[in-house]
């Protein structure tokens, strides 16, 4: 599982076009470059953009506080393989840690399960006792003799058929 995390400067818009790769809750109305970058680059290489796919109260959806005044962008982004986004299970800011940052700590839950491959029964391969063969005659030619009787009649059926079907 690969997840890319990162501040990417990223606004994704809530427009229909983005369903495939990004969620509807999302701050913005519209994207701006770097988001529409970030959009062809999910889609070139199969990733999904697992922050905007929670519900979450408005305060829990901006990463970025703009220093002097309350407003929040959502631009920190987390991306997911499409294969494994279903193991993201959530994607938050917290603004209980206190560092010297405008920047929210952007917190990932990830359930990873693996699957139990079970193992199909082998059939036990049947072992011939050659040393019998070797030492007994008698065993040797009754077997010899067992086994030109399946070959003559395999080569029997085989000439029936091209008397049938004919050469070329």
């Amino acid at each position: 599982m690969v997840i890319i995390m990162g501040d990417f400067d990223a606004k994704l818009g809530n427009k229909g076009y983005l369903q495939p790769v990004a969620g509807p809750y999302t701050i913005y109305e519209s994207s701006n470059e770097n988001g529409n970058i970030l959009i062809q680059f999910a889609i070139r290489n199969r990733r999904i953009v697992k922050s905007t796919m929670f519900p979450h109260k408005h305060i829990h959806l901006g990463t970025w506080r703009i220093s002097g005044s309350n407003e929040v962008n959502q631009i920190e982004r987390v991306l997911a393989t499409s294969r494994h986004s279903s193991s993201v299970i959530d994607v938050r800011s917290c603004k209980g840690p206190n560092y010297d940052s405008n920047h929210y700590l952007v917190k990932n839950k990830v359930r990873e399960r693996i699957a139990n491959v079970q193992k199909t029964p082998r059939r036990k391969t049947r072992r011939w006792d050659v040393q019998k063969l070797q030492k007994d005659i008698t065993q040797r030619n009754k077997y010899q003799k067992a086994l030109d009787l399946k070959l003559k009649q395999k080569n029997g059926r085989r000439r029936e058929c091209t008397k049938e079907v004919g050469t070329f």
